[in-house]
Formats: C-alpha cells, structure tokens, sequence
C-alpha cells in the first residue's frame, strides 16, 4: 500500500510574470509525511499526490490525508480538488473550508465516515450539511519537540509576516536582533503551462521543510501572523507571539493568546515555550487509527474480492420477482390494498409496488391487529373489505392473511405472493 501527502503542484495564470505562494500549504504536507514516517511505513511507499488534481489522479492507489486549506482559490484557478479519483482512498483529516462547496463535493463527505475539520467554523458548516464532521485541530501541531541542547543553542528572533501595526509595538531592543522572513515566496512562471513543473514544487515543498527545520534549530522567539509559523513553533516548543486572529485560528485559542495592533500593552515580549504534548498525542492516536482503519477496510475489501462466489452476487427479493411477473400494469388506474401489515414483508411489499408500478395508488392496509397507519393510510378489519371500491386489487404476500380475508372477498380480486411466483383469485 502507498500513502500520499498533497502535493502542491500549484496552478498558475501563464500570462502572469510569478505566483505568489505560501510555505504553509508544503508545511502540511510536512506533517503528514513525518507521521507516516512515525508509523514505520517506508519511505518508498510516501508519495506525493497532487493537490489540485484529485479528480484525475492517475498515479498508484494509496491512502491519502486530506489535510489543506480549500478557499475561493479552487474557482480562481484551474483546480480539481474533490471528490478524488478512486485510486485515492482519501482520509479528510484537519480541513478548512471558507467557501461554497459544490454538490459532488458535498456528496462525497456524506460518503465518508466522518471528515476530521481543522476548525470550528469548518466542522460547523459540514454539519449544518448533515455531514458527520469533528474537530481535529492542525497537524502542523504534531510535529516533535525538539531537543533540550536545540533549546539552548537557538539565538535568533524572527519576524514573519508580521502587521506593519503591530510592528510599532515590538520593543526596540527586540526589533534590533530580529531578523525578517516571509512564508510568501513568489516563482517565476517561466512556462505557458497551468501548472508548476514537477521541479518547481519539489522546490517549494523543501523550501517548507527547510523553514521548520530553520525555526527548529535556530528561533529563540517567532513573532508572526502566519497559522503555520506559530502552530508549528507551538508544538516544537518555540515561544511565539500570534499577532493575528480570524476563525481559521480558532483551534489554537486553547493554548496560544493572540493579539491585535491595538491590545500590545498586555503583551508578554518573553513568552515561556507551551507544552502541548498531552494534547498532541491525542491528536496523533486519532490520525493512526483513522490511516490504520482504512488499510484494514481496504484488505478486507481485497479479500473478498479474491473470493469466488460462482453466481451473481446481486440481491433480488423473491416478492420483487413475483410483482414484475404479475404484469399489473395492465390494471387500469390501478388501485391496491397490502393484506396482513403485521408482518415486516408486507412494508417491502409496498416499496416495490411503488417502483415497479409508480402510477399504482395504496389504498389502505387489511389486518386485524395493526391499529397504526401503513403508509400514512388507514388500517380496515378484513370484514370492512366488502366496503372497499370492488376495483381495489387485495395483495399480500402472507399466506395466513389470505386465508383471513378469504371469506370477505365475494370475488374480489386478490394476488397471493410466494417465493418468486404469483397466484391469482377472481381475475
């Protein structure tokens, strides 16, 4: 089996002179692949799988942790995100969503067992959908702590993307020491092409991984606007300063205050690392069991699979068969009641009247014990069948119903089910 992590091949306007492009998206990415790796899979069978075309993907089957941002930018530009192609056994797991979904989209979370949301604001909007959904929080949460003598060595103060507001606030002290970085990087579009080159996004995803290793290694301290600068730095147990707020980061409120431009005098300028270990490794049991349950659904469908029935596998039930042989369109305005509503068969009785003969109209039920409605009709007693219009055709598929009303009928017609055949009285 292979497992994929989003590739962000990103799509482009060719007549653009570069795109703009965030080191969030690959540092996702990121986190799944150094989950995998946790689980021991194999570094040969983590591939990439790409982003903005699920819907064609025409690589290796594998397993593959939806885990992205999916805003208006999937209508900007060429994208075909979900549902997947069926090569990808797709795990919706720490998703956000900030616009409108269309319908097979919608349809395919419905599909799945449930659709774990980075957000509230997502997993709300899911279930307002009727879409099972939970909150997970992100995985850029999940990666390591990093080591005591890493702690110590680190130095430097960085500020990514941090408000021009805000930046009169900082302390000058702090702003002397700091250094300046970017999770916007911007690649020439060299090409006529609606895609990066496989290169090019090779590129951008070291580039992501390069700045959690920088972060992980050198930052004393992380002042910044960026969810995936400060989620990141949060779970390596970096002290960071969050300057920016909205609903997408509403999953960090629980361990991480964050500021605006006009509340910095309550600020902390040397903030202690946060220790969410606790918090992470519920996280990360939740990611292995959901990776674990489908490779264990999807060898349980192989294994069936190689099991030969001999004989078709289709499901008919023998009352169908029987109404089809029946041939009771040739009634004219076709008018039935279900005899002996106490038995459950008599429910499918109705269903498949209603699909084979759509035009057909249920009168009411005939039974001796059942006072509730069958079908949102009345139930009459077997001696109030005479009171019926005598071009109301009696049909049951219970024996012992018949013989009940068998002396009611006075040559009513009547259609008795058993097996896949049909028996007819006074037709």
């Amino acid at each position: 089996m292979k497992y994929g992590y989003l590739f962000y091949k990103k799509p482009l306007i060719p007549d653009m002179p570069s795109r703009p492009v965030n080191l969030g998206d690959p540092i996702q990415s990121y986190a799944v692949k150094c989950l995998y790796r946790e689980m021991g899979i194999e570094e040969a069978d983590i591939i990439p799988v790409p982003r903005y075309d699920m819907k064609h993907y025409s690589g290796e089957e594998c397993i593959c942790i939806v885990n992205t941002c999916s805003s208006y930018e999937e209508l900007a530009y060429d994208s075909h995100f979900l549902p997947p192609n069926h090569n990808i056994h797709a795990i919706p797991f720490s998703l956000h969503i900030n616009r409108r979904i269309p319908e097979d989209e919608r349809e395919f979370y419905k599909s799945c067992a449930d659709v774990g949301c980075r957000d509230a604001f997502t997993e709300r909007m899911l279930k307002e959908m009727g879409i099972n959904a939970y909150l997970t929080g992100c995985l850029t949460l999940t990666f390591p702590r990093r080591s005591k003598e890493c702690e110590k060595n680190a130095k430097e103060i960085y500020l990514i993307d941090v408000p021009r507001d805000f930046m009169k606030k900082i302390p000058q002290e702090i702003l002397d020491r700091s250094t300046k970085l970017s999770s916007i990087v911007r690649f020439p579009i060299r090409t006529k092409s609606n895609r990066m080159t496989d290169e090019e996004a090779y590129e951008y995803h070291r580039q992501g991984e390069e700045r959690i290793k920088r972060l992980r290694d050198s930052a004393k301290l992380v002042i910044t606007s960026r969810l995936h600068a400060a989620a990141p730095c949060l779970a390596m147990g970096i002290p960071v300063i969050l300057t920016k707020h909205d609903e997408r980061f509403g999953f960090i409120d629980g361990f991480l205050k964050s500021y605006t431009d006009w509340d910095t005098d309550c600020i902390d300028w040397n903030p202690e690392p946060v220790d969410i270990e606790k918090e992470k490794q519920q996280i990360k049991n939740v990611f292995f069991q959901r990776v674990k349950l489908e490779e264990q659904k999807l060898k349980l469908g192989r294994m069936w699979e190689s099991k030969h029935t001999g004989r078709n596998a289709e499901y008919t039930p023998e009352a169908r068969t029987a109404l089809n042989c029946a041939h009771l369109h040739q009634q004219r305005e076709l008018k039935y009641a279900v005899l002996g509503v106490v038995s459950s068969v008599s429910y499918a009785v109705q269903d498949i009247m209603s699909e084979l003969y759509p035009d057909s109209t249920l009168v009411c039920g005939v039974d001796s014990y059942v006072k509730n409605d069958f079908f949102e009709k009345k139930v009459i007693l077997p001696c109030e069948i005479e009171e019926l219009d005598p071009q109301v055709i009696l049909i049951t598929a219970v024996p012992g119903a018949f013989a009940a009303v068998e002396p009611y009928l006075n040559g009513r017609k009547c259609v008795v089910l058993k097996g896949k055949k049909a028996t007819f009285y006074n037709f």
